[in-house]
């Protein structure tokens, strides 16, 4: 009977729903590691699509980015971009882009990747976009043949980290958007003078002649071993940027070996600047910015200082500019 009895609790469905409910029971280990492995995915999701920290490198922004500020900036509102390198290398990979909700606007401060190092991110501000005509006079600029914006004298101060006197000007677009910038008060580094470019807009044509592939020379750029060479603005853009090569022969140029009289432009393109514009490496130097290199718009500085790991630990907050911190970047 005993027997019996054992026999019918073993074969009891009850008994072995429970035995498999007990079995099916995860360890404290493996919740740890799904949660942190979902939160991880999250995060790589979020950093990918949406926003992503960035941190402020040099002083081309100032005063309006400062070095060792920490910013978020929207990757989703120009078009979120794949993983194009494998993290902690330089390998580059192919990517997609999502579908944007806008493009930059003139005005606004975008993270792109440099042109001349697709694995470096630079931070400037669009001051024209595709379409546009730039010019710079006497280091003036003008955006078709009109000022930048009306421009207003702030304040003049030495500014002992660039050893110079800086005089500040605001900014106000006729769109209404402001910002300030800097010019040293005793000389301009930067190129005082640029003749009027207009920077390309998708679908637009140009000729190829003597002219052309001559205008702006001196505009930087990487040969295919990487090292810096020196060449005209268009030249630049179709062969370095939309990935041809131009041949002359006499007077006539050909394009991948074909002889060709126009060229028509593949994406949009726009002319970045920094705030600080005697102390920038921008679209002055290096050309215009593709639009598949927009990585997104800086939105906000969630931490700031100007902290050097050389310095006593304990004078760490004393650091901190605590003014900077939930500022709106515009």
């Amino acid at each position: 009977m005993a027997d019996s009895t054992k026999t019918m609790k073993k074969d009891d469905p009850k008994a072995k729903q429970a035995d498999t409910a007990k079995s099916k029971k995860k360890s404290p280990t493996r919740e740890y590691t799904e949660a942190i492995l979902v939160a991880l995915l999250a995060a790589l999701l979020i950093r990918t699509f949406i926003v992503q920290a960035f941190r402020i490198p040099t002083g081309s922004m100032k005063d309006t980015l400062l070095v060792g500020d920490f910013l978020l900036v929207n990757k989703f509102v120009y078009g979120a971009r794949t993983p194009d390198s494998i993290p902690f290398t330089d390998i580059l990979l192919p990517y997609l882009r999502l579908p944007a909700f806008k493009d930059p606007e003139p005005g606004e401060i975008v993270v792109f990747k440099f042109p001349d190092n697709l694995t470096q991110d630079y931070i400037k501000r669009c001051i024209a976009g595709p379409g546009q005509t730039y010019e710079i006079r006497e280091g003036q600029v003008y955006i078709d043949s009109q000022p930048e914006g009306k421009k207003e004298l702030i304040k003049k101060e030495y500014d002992p980290d660039e050893g110079h006197f800086v005089e500040y000007y605001r900014v106000t677009r006729k769109d209404g958007k402001t910002y300030t910038i800097r010019h040293y008060a005793d000389q301009n580094f930067q190129a005082r003078n640029l003749p009027a470019f207009r920077v390309p807009k998708k679908g637009d044509a140009i000729p190829i002649n003597a002219e052309t592939m001559a205008f702006g020379q001196g505009i930087q750029g990487l040969d295919e071993a990487g090292n810096q060479m020196y060449t005209s603005l268009y030249r630049k853009i179709i062969e370095q940027y939309e990935g041809h090569k131009i041949t002359q022969n006499e007077d006539k140029f050909y394009i991948d070996g074909f002889e060709a009289a126009s060229y028509t432009f593949k994406q949009d393109y726009y002319f970045m600047m920094g705030d600080n514009r005697d102390n920038s490496s921008d679209s002055r130097v290096w050309g215009v910015l593709p639009k598949e290199n927009v990585v997104g718009e800086a939105l906000i500085i969630y931490w700031s200082w100007d902290w050097d790991w050389d310095q006593p630990i304990y004078e760490i907050f004393s650091h901190v500019r605590w003014s900077r911190l939930a500022n709106v970047i515009r």
